[in-house]
């Protein structure tokens, strides 16, 4: 199965690192070229996942847009044949032509303390904490072209203690996201994927 990761935080590189050790092959991660980094603020962005990445023998994309709507990295998507593409702090919506191009499509995860379609938008694990709710509802959810829309492969619920902080929780929805991708690769290739009831 030909994957693809679209990311450059400390999440994405603990996805990485994680699959690596399941021995599931990454063919490419997708970043923003460093040097486009000065018209856009990628809040916690790893300067060396590029390099990390390239020594777990990953190949790397720099995309010209984190949009992804140039020409470049619409024709880049379109002459991979990727089958699976998985999303991990990747600030701005996935184009629908880009998403196209996934066999079965691209992954990610969202968390808030409502349950979808409720608590879609930015900063929801944030929100979740500062409105003193305890729960975060933690999807894992195929992409379409809406915001925070798609098919739910899974849900896992995750408790906020009253001492939690922002790190603690997101902390929870990183093992989350490792675990569930495992499952949801696994499932692909079983051809066991089932989605959830909306």
């Amino acid at each position: 199965m030909k994957i693809c990761v679209f990311g450059s935080k400390n999440s994405t590189l603990k996805l990485l690192n994680h699959l690596t050790k399941n021995k599931i092959n990454i063919d490419t991660l997708v970043v923003l070229d460093p040097r486009k980094l000065g018209s856009v603020h990628i809040s916690g962005h790893d300067s060396k996942i590029t390099s990390k990445a390239e020594d777990l023998g990953i190949n790397c994309f720099l995309a010209q847009t984190y949009s992804l709507k140039s020409g470049a990295d619409k024709n880049f998507f379109k002459t991979k044949s990727f089958d699976l593409g998985l999303c991990t702090s990747w600030q701005r919506i996935i184009p629908k032509d880009v998403l196209s191009c996934f066999r079965f499509g691209v992954f990610g995860w969202h968390g808030s303390g409502y349950e979808f379609p409720n608590g879609r938008g930015r900063s929801p694990i944030n929100w979740s904490i500062r409105l003193g709710l305890d729960l975060i509802f933690h999807n894992c959810f195929r992409y379409s072209e809406g915001v925070d829309e798609g098919d739910i492969y899974e849900t896992r619920k995750l408790t906020i203690k009253k001492n939690d902080y922002i790190d603690d929780v997101q902390e929870k929805a990183i093992e989350h996201i490792c675990d569930s991708a495992i499952r949801l690769i696994s499932d692909i290739r079983d051809k066991n994927l089932n989605f959830q009831n909306k």
